[in-house]
């Protein structure tokens, strides 16, 4: 077919169409290689179609577009160009466009500062300059060399076509099928216990009525801890969610899996506990509201299904990123961003039903039921994730007035002004005393709405016979603060009100019910001890655990063994606090831009931690302090190498949206 028009009115605009569409591609196939070779979590090898096709289609409808303009400037002018000067304007405008887009999207994404920075405006100027002068010489070579060729089977723009063509198919048949992975469908039971655990986000054990608190926040659980073990001193390690799931699928502290920025991943050398879980035969799944708990971070190693928010094409090509990025500075630019959203619409596959259809609690439950359905008689170990309990707190109704009914001003639906200090060297932005009560009250709306959520889980999970043979254990990563030092939110001290979390265990016909550990435990212990119940005891000692294996003396309805120290730390810009726990006393010590703090509380009597005893008992200090050196000494001597990866505009935003980026 030739690339003229029937009418003779010069060249069609299948032309530039055609050439759009091919250059596209090759340049979206070469962005999806480099992206690939340089370690991005962005893009994978399963993703080279769809990458791809994306170009394919967008440079495809910039060049019909493109044609479209030139012919109607044709008509406006009356005036015929010549047909090779007409397919060499087209050869020298789009790849002018593709490599000025590509080149300059990459660079001001993922090489230059901030864009709209001035040395980024700069390259920007510099770059245009350079491809202005390429599409130049592009149209007086082309001119030279495609004048009466037509589009003959043997051109340079058929032979790149079937190429191309060719390339996408490959990649196509070459990219994982249904999003879901390889599961293990129909395996045998093992010998032990299906295993569900459930981690609602920055939820406060003081908060729920199993550790008496007076409001009715959370009846499920406290049904599961009557019926179940309650530990009334379970600690996280961390009082932010990423430096803290670490240490649940790791049993590593904080320094030896290295995992303490956001962009940080899982290290390749550690054992996670999920990957034990499929070595032994079980069916692993995640289920994640949380966008920091995501196989871009490393979480998805030895999980089957991986319940997220996945990452649409538009927002894994570089195009995609530079157009939000931008979108977020100049709002009257997100159109760009739009029209790439209604590329993607085009693009094969594109438009089907998403494997992740919403973050509440209802969502994340209806996903876990529906996976447990494919394999009823598999043996499983799941991992939910839940975000109701973390700010901003918008419980639904009646949940949002149920504690708070009568009030009648602002809602605390932002988050403070973000300070990357610790405590005690800064204090939170006041509020009034009635704001926040009804914080609060919202923040217990949010625990209730969870806890009804979970109610009706366990119903399914009963009336599905899965309940007898299920343990379900019920944590946090982390508290949360309510100006009980001076502060809000979390990740900013190791206060007793972020590192202590809730703990229960529940499994009526494997575990004595109505038991009350007081033996203080840790999150490192968690790994061991669900591994002990899912019968992979065997396993734990080649793993590389810190934790302790507590489900022996559990299932023996024996007091697990006490006097294991308590260890916390974190990790904050310039600022960072390590805190040990050794029976009754607490030594937290806090460095932050050249400041020192020390603190030393007996929890027994001050289990508020207002009185500072540090200069009071020096001796106590000292053994304390030296206690701590010595486990953070050791968690440095076995520090893994961790990698930064990149985050799309769209998992920042939704970051932004939770308070983790400014």
């Amino acid at each position: 077919m030739k690339a003229t028009a029937v009418s003779g009115r010069g060249v069609s605009v299948l032309y530039p169409l055609l050439l759009g569409a091919v250059e596209g591609g090759i340049a979206g196939l070469v962005e999806a290689a480099v992206m690939i070779r340089r370690g991005s979590n962005l893009v994978s090898p399963g993703d080279l179609f769809p990458v791809a096709f994306f170009h394919v289609v967008l440079w495809g409808v910039v060049g019909l577009a493109l044609g479209l303009v030139v012919k109607v400037l044709v008509l406006v002018r009356r005036r015929r160009p010549r047909p090779e000067d007409e397919k060499a304007f087209h050869i020298a405008s789009v790849s002018f466009l593709v490599v000025l887009v590509t080149v300059g999207a990459h660079m001001n994404v993922f090489v230059l500062p901030e864009m709209l920075s001035r040395i980024s405006i700069l390259f920007d100027g510099v770059l245009l300059l350079a491809c202005l002068a390429l599409g130049f010489a592009l149209f007086r070579v082309a001119r030279r060399r495609i004048a009466g060729r037509g589009l003959r089977p043997g051109s340079p723009l058929v032979v790149a076509g079937i190429v191309l063509t060719v390339a996408l198919v490959v990649a196509a048949a070459a990219r994982p099928g249904g999003g879901r992975g390889e599961e293990a469908q129909g395996v045998p039971k093992v010998g032990g216990l299906n295993v569900v655990l459930i981690v609602p986000d920055a939820l406060r054990p003081d908060h729920l009525g199993c550790y008496g608190y007076e409001r009715r926040t959370s009846p499920t659980v406290d049904r599961l801890a009557e019926e179940g073990q309650l530990f009334l001193e379970a600690y996280a390690h961390a009082p932010l969610t990423k430096q803290s799931t670490a240490t649940m699928v790791t049993s590593l502290y904080p320094s030896t899996h290295n995992v303490l920025y956001l962009e940080d991943a899982l290290p390749e050398r550690a054992t996670l506990l999920m990957e034990e879980a499929s070595k032994g035969n079980l069916r692993t799944a995640i289920f994640s509201a949380n966008p920091l708990i995501s196989p871009f971070f490393g979480f998805g190693r030895g999980v089957d299904f991986f319940y997220f928010e996945r990452i649409p094409v538009m927002r894994r090509t570089v195009l995609g990123q530079a157009s939000m990025a931008l979108g977020f500075r100049v709002p009257r630019l997100l159109c760009v961003r739009r029209f790439l959203e209604a590329v993607e619409i085009l693009v094969p596959r594109a438009g089907a039903r998403p494997a992740y259809e919403g973050t509440d609690c209802a969502s994340l439950n209806s996903a876990f039921l529906e996976w447990i359905d494919e394999a009823p008689d598999a043996s499983f170990f799941a991992y939910l994730h839940y975000m109701e309990t973390h700010a901003p707190f918008v419980p639904p109704p009646p949940f949002d007035t149920r504690f708070d009914p009568d009030y009648d001003g602002r809602r605390l639906t932002e988050f403070p002004a973000s300070v990357r200090d610790m405590l005690p060297f800064f204090e939170g932005p006041p509020l009034s005393e009635r704001e926040l009560t009804n914080l609060v009250a919202q923040y217990d709306g949010s625990i209730a709405y969870f806890d009804e959520e979970l109610g009706r889980l366990l119903r399914e999970l009963e009336s599905r016979g899965l309940a007898a043979n299920t343990l379900v254990a019920i944590t946090s990563d982390h508290g949360e603060e309510f100006y009980d030092h001076r502060g809000w939110e979390h990740g900013h001290s190791l206060y007793e009100e972020l590192i202590r979390v809730p703990l229960v265990l529940w499994c009526p016909r494997h575990l004595e019910g109505g038991k009350r550990i007081r033996a203080a435990v840790r999150h490192v212990d968690l790994a061991p001890t669900l591994m002990g119940a899912a019968g992979l005891g065997d396993a734990i000692g080649t793993a590389g655990f810190v934790g302790r294996n507590l489900w022996p003396a559990l299932a023996a309805s024996e007091e697990p063994p006490s006097g294991a120290p308590i260890y916390a730390e974190c990790f904050s810009g310039e600022a960072h606090a390590r805190a040990i726990r050794l029976g009754r006393n607490k030594l937290v010590h806090t460095t932050s831009r050249g400041r020192e703090s020390v603190q030393m509380f007996d929890l027994s009597n001050d289990p508020g931690e207002t009185e500072d005893l540090s200069t009071e008992m020096p001796e106590l200090r000292n053994a304390l302090m030296s206690e701590l050196v010595s486990i953070n000494v050791d968690a440095l001597a076995g520090r893994m190498e961790t990698r930064r990866t990149e985050m799309d505009e769209g998992t920042k935003e939704a970051l932004r949206t939770l308070g983790y980026l400014d």
